[in-house]
């Protein structure tokens, strides 16, 4: 099953910086996209995980957290700003690193996002299945024969 790795940012060099870090496997899709490319890919974000650069963006950081409230978050920032910190721990996010962070704990945070994320593909696949075969309606209502 293919992992998904979305960065973003609005700052070219963290795309190299977070690359660099990454301990990309073959069955690993990487995309980057600016802040402003978002809106239009958000079909994309499902099931993946984020790690967004909100260094200069924190506004930005914060609305896509908002925005993409069950999707597995990192945050970047390239300097401990604790109240940016709790905001984003209060939006979901996963975590809040910064260049200090040793690259075996930026990707054992990463490995982390990755396996909650492939969980919730796997969540997504499992519905799918029982929608098709009828076994629960789009809310989720279960069917249930209490005739046989």
């Amino acid at each position: 099953m293919q992992s998904r790795i979305v960065l973003i940012s609005d700052d070219v060099d963290f795309f190299e910086y977070v690359y660099s870090k990454l301990n990309l496997r073959k069955s690993d899709e990487l995309f980057k996209f600016s802040f402003d490319d978002v809106p239009n890919k958000i079909h994309l974000l499902s099931a993946s995980v984020l790690i967004i650069n909100s260094e200069n963006a924190s506004q930005k950081t914060l609305e896509l957290l908002r925005l993409t409230k069950n999707i597995p978050a990192i945050v970047f920032a390239f300097n401990d700003n604790e109240n940016l910190r709790l905001q984003v721990y209060t939006l979901g996010a996963l975590a809040f690193l910064t260049p200090f962070n040793s690259d075996e704990e930026f990707w054992t945070i990463t490995a982390n996002a990755l396996n909650i994320a492939s969980m919730q593909m796997k969540y997504l696949q499992y519905r799918e299945m029982l929608l098709k075969n009828n076994l629960i309606l789009k809310n989720n209502e279960v069917f249930t024969d209490y005739a046989s």
